[in-house]
């Protein structure tokens, strides 16, 4: 029989490793210590934007001095189409009628 006061595998792992959120943010700080001159920078531009797709932190520093860091641009996926919520979404006929008093109140937080 096993031992209740003895914690579990998963309980033990889940005490001991850190969120992932946290394990990015010592990485992206470890690249911060150990970024890239202007000069390399300009030299393998196209390694670095692939390396900053794969999600890597790049920082370019000047005279050693981090000053940019290189990031990936979200993509929209395709162009957005008008009237695609059209039958969707009913706004009753008072929608834009006065507040009362009483709820332009809490509206305003008074």
């Amino acid at each position: 029989m096993r031992d209740r006061s003895q914690p579990k595998k998963h309980e033990i792992e889940a005490q001991v490793s850190p969120p992932r959120d946290t394990v990015q943010i010592l990485a992206n700080l470890a690249n911060m210590a150990n970024p890239v001159n202007m000069h390399e920078a300009k030299t393998e531009l196209s390694r670095l934007v692939e390396r900053a797709l794969q999600g890597e932190d790049i920082v370019i520093a000047r005279a050693g001095v981090p000053v940019v860091r290189l990031v990936p641009i979200i993509a929209r996926h395709g162009k957005r189409q008008l009237g695609q919520w059209a039958g969707l979404v009913k706004m009753s006929p008072d929608f834009d009628a006065p507040l009362s008093d009483e709820e332009l109140d809490l509206w305003e937080g008074r």
